[in-house]
């Protein structure tokens, strides 16, 4: 990016893609190994439960990491007074779930649910316990630091995972995870960092004042994350709502995550650009351009191969998943397109603007949701979400157009080299599928592999020949070879100079 602050955060970003994948790859091994010892309802029933959960944590994320990532200083009194509000809704959220346990159960006509949320809510109050002074890692800078805590975190939680399923061959396998997990989590976040918090209430209005809008901005956004599930548990099955759930965390695999640690990382920086020099809308397009030119042949890719995905990551048994699959596909075909709108929005102290919006999409995607979901079953669920998504995309754009002054014609100079690269890699993945499938077993780990290695190559290959033909000018491709460069410093990459 343009300053030397942006090309921190862009190798910050890149540092944490390449590691944030590492540790989603330990979360679908875990899956892949737990499909095979579990059963779809088994999953459905601790869906069910667990997004129980994440509707009362709604009401109570206060997200304290944005607001002590804005304040350049770092004082004690704000980090303490942070981690005691955590604390305090910990509590909350475990209250709340003991109490809302029995009335739950039996609205959901599902018994089991009761004794889960029970279990839950001791979890939600033990990590709320977690240590606030990681956050200093992504504040300055010191990605791998954060890395290393949640990668770590992960896979102790995962290998527990799996051997908690090969002991109980049930859902309390997966609950004993999430227990373990959050207990991992805990103990390596005072083990990793040497900061020892302690409770403060000196500092608690000056955070709220901040954090309010965040909590109507996360109160939008995971009701829209949440309403599916809702929809689909209510109205059709468990075993229905295992094969949405494992569709949507199997796509959020390999197009979420890898938006994600960017914005992680981009936040950080945000906070430190000027609006009135430009900078601000400098990088902003700019880190638009490379999670677009990343993230957009990811998403078109698992449309193309989700059924080869599905039968070998989890087997024969979900093949009826792979419809779902392939229309989440869509999903982050169309998430691709997103503005990071709310970063911004954060950054300039205006996230009410994030959350009008926020409840301004949920209007229009419950009923829509409920409705597609009775004419046409789970696959309408997931089409309700593609079309709605769309939309807010659009909803976005039209804000920083407000904000930033970003006209259409600065963002679409950054979109169409991939656009034509992605068309080009599914047209040549098609054909090898086709030409190749009497010689080729593409139902393996190795026919799979090859494939998506022919896509990516096919897609790198387009796009730097569309970027060489367009005279190499500035955009997601020079910001790649940089970071690049500055990952192996003897080599010098065409157009990487400034």
């Amino acid at each position: 990016m343009q300053s030397g602050l942006g090309l921190s955060v862009a190798t910050g970003a890149a540092w944490m893609v390449g590691l944030r994948w590492a540790h989603r790859c330990v979360g679908i091994v875990s899956v892949a190994f737990l499909a095979r010892l579990l059963e779809p309802e088994d999953f459905g029933l601790v869906a069910l439960a667990t997004t129980v959960v994440a509707f009362v944590e709604l009401f109570g994320q206060t997200q304290v990491d944005v607001a002590l990532i804005r304040e350049q200083e770092t004082d004690r009194n704000l980090y303490d007074s942070a981690w005691t509000l955590d604390i305090l809704r910990g509590a909350t959220v475990a209250l709340v779930l003991a109490i809302a346990a029995v009335p739950v159960a039996g609205f959901f006509s599902e018994p089991r649910v009761e004794s889960i949320l029970y279990s839950l809510a001791v979890i939600q109050f033990i990590v709320s316990f977690q240590n606030i002074g990681t956050v200093e890692f992504r504040k300055q800078f010191r990605f791998g630091y954060d890395f290393l805590f949640e990668f770590l975190s992960r896979v102790a939680g995962a290998c527990l995972t799996i051997a908690a399923a090969f002991i109980l061959r049930n859902h309390w396998a997966l609950v004993t995870g999430l227990a373990l997990q959050g207990a991992s989590r805990l103990v390596l976040s005072y083990l990793i960092c040497d900061y020892r918090p302690r409770l403060c209430f000196t500092r608690f209005r000056e955070i709220f004042n901040f954090s309010k809008w965040l909590v109507a901005q996360n109160l939008s956004y995971g009701l829209r994350e949440q309403a599916p599930v809702f929809a689909v548990s209510r109205l059709l099955n468990l075993e229905t709502l295992g094969l949405f759930n494992v569709s949507k965390d199997l796509s959020a695999f390999v197009t979420t995550e890898l938006r994600a640690p960017i914005r992680r990382a981009l936040y950080p920086g945000f906070a430190r650009m000027s609006l009135e020099s430009g900078a601000l809308k400098a990088n902003y397009i700019d880190a638009f351009a490379v999670m677009f030119l990343l993230s957009l042949p990811i998403s078109v890719g698992l449309y193309l191969v989700a059924d080869l995905l599905i039968e070998v990551v989890f087997g024969p048994q979900w093949l009826a998943a792979v419809p779902l699959l392939k229309i989440l596909a869509c999903l982050g075909i169309v998430q691709s397109f997103g503005a990071n709108t709310h970063l911004v929005l954060n950054r300039i102290g205006r996230p009410r603007l994030t959350a009008v919006a926020g409840m301004g999409y949920l209007i229009v995607l419950v009923p829509a949701l409920f409705w597609a979901t009775v004419k046409y079953g789970v696959h309408g669920t997931a089409w309700a979400i593609v079309l709605s998504s769309g939309l807010m995309v659009l909803t976005e754009y039209s804000i920083m157009r407000h904000v930033l002054r970003v006209r259409f014609g600065e963002m679409f100079a950054h979109v169409w080299r991939p656009l034509l690269a992605a068309a080009f890699m599914a047209q040549v993945i098609v054909m090898a599928r086709s030409s190749l499938h009497p010689v080729v077993n593409f139902s393996s780990v190795t026919g799979l592999a090859g494939i998506v290695v022919l896509g990516a190559v096919i897609y790198g290959g387009a796009i730097l020949v569309a970027w060489w033909l367009s005279r190499a000018g500035p955009g997601a491709e020079r910001h790649i070879l940089q970071t690049i460069s500055r990952a192996w410093p003897r080599r010098r990459f065409v157009g990487t100079t400034s």
